[in-house]
């Protein structure tokens, strides 16, 4: 099952939850699971907080007080809980999985293993820093590619880093030099010519998408700003990858609803915690979302399918990973 279908059977999994309160506590699970698992890949993550959620009840993984405990699982398989001397109780139901060629396999959970006969138990579980992990980039970016130290007041090292891979899908992040003082942060789309694929030095006038930030942002985030205008670029790249066509047009035209704030808001919030940005980097509105006084299911013109798939695809690109192409970006 590639992604896409993954991502689609988790928005129709959701859908088919008809109880409010379930269905709030299974969102809100999965992408709390999602958030913190940079371990799996978006969509291995979807796939085991579905399975997790249906072994262990939408109550008991809607309860925050448990949630913590919950949402880091030791997750081995066979032949690695063999390694640390246990093995899978009789019975015992593994995790499915799938892995990076597609192939699916099992792994059990700590509470499913029990010491093998005449084994050595090994206690050591490797325990790895989330953060570290995190904060892993798959690739140093090219030495061309712009170094953003223009940011360096209001973003971080790290941040500076993830920046510079932007260039992958075209686009360029620049101080606006003649801001809206309403508006924080916009896209200018500029030429889109296909003889000109994006190159790492990159100019303004050149790239398919300018990334201009008010330099008086007040209480924004800056990262935060960045990382939404990116959810909305790669939320459309998407929609037309699933269309089979670029979206050109305005909202709604040619049957396409481009992504809303709630939607952006959640990719750009997902992305920012598996990456192990700081806890300020957060919308506001998700924080709303997430932690209402009375949460509630997300409306139903939220696309699951459309947030997940994003949230892969903008944290492959913030990481250096170059699968993403230029043509998929659309034009």
């Amino acid at each position: 099952m590639t992604p896409t279908l993954v991502y689609l059977a988790t928005d129709r999994h959701i859908r088919h939850v008809t109880d409010p309160v379930d269905r709030a506590g299974l969102e809100r699970w999965i992408i709390e699971f999602v958030a913190e698992n940079p371990r799996f890949t978006v969509d291995q993550a979807v796939v085991v907080a579905r399975q997790l959620a249906e072994r262990w009840g939408f109550d008991v993984v809607a309860d925050e007080r448990r949630r913590e405990e919950l949402v880091q699982p030791v997750l081995y398989t066979e032949a690695e809980w063999l390694a640390r001397g246990r093995v899978p109780d009789p019975g015992a139901r593994p995790v499915r999985m799938l892995g990076s060629r597609r192939e699916r396999f099992g792994c059990f959970l700590s509470g499913d293993v029990s010491p093998a006969p005449g084994a050595e138990e090994s206690t050591r579980w490797p325990v790895v820093d989330a953060l570290e992990r995190s904060r892993h980039l798959r690739r140093r970016a090219h030495h061309l590619a712009p170094e953003y130290r223009e940011f360096a007041e209001v973003l971080t090292d790290y941040e500076l880093a993830l920046l510079r891979h932007v260039w992958v899908i075209g686009a360029v992040v620049e101080w606006d030099d003649d801001p809206d003082y309403d508006t924080v942060g916009w896209i200018r789309n500029g030429p889109r010519d296909r003889r000109r694929l994006p190159r790492p030095d990159l100019t303004g006038d050149e790239a398919l998408f300018r990334l201009l930030i008010n330099p008086w942002p007040g209480e924004e985030n800056v990262m935060v700003v960045i990382l939404g205008l990116l959810a909305q670029i790669l939320a459309l790249t998407v929609l037309g990858r699933w269309r089979g066509a670029p979206v050109t047009g305005e909202d709604g035209e040619d049957g396409v609803t481009h992504p809303g704030e709630l939607e952006t808001g959640l990719i750009a919030h997902l992305v920012a915690r598996r990456l192990g940005l700081d806890e300020s980097v957060r919308d506001r509105g998700v924080r709303g979302y997430l932690h209402g006084e009375v949460p509630g299911p997300a409306p139903e013109g939220v696309r699951w399918n459309l947030v997940f798939e994003t949230a892969e695809v903008l944290e492959d690109v913030l990481r250096g990973n170059s699968v993403f192409t230029w043509r998929a970006a659309g034009d």
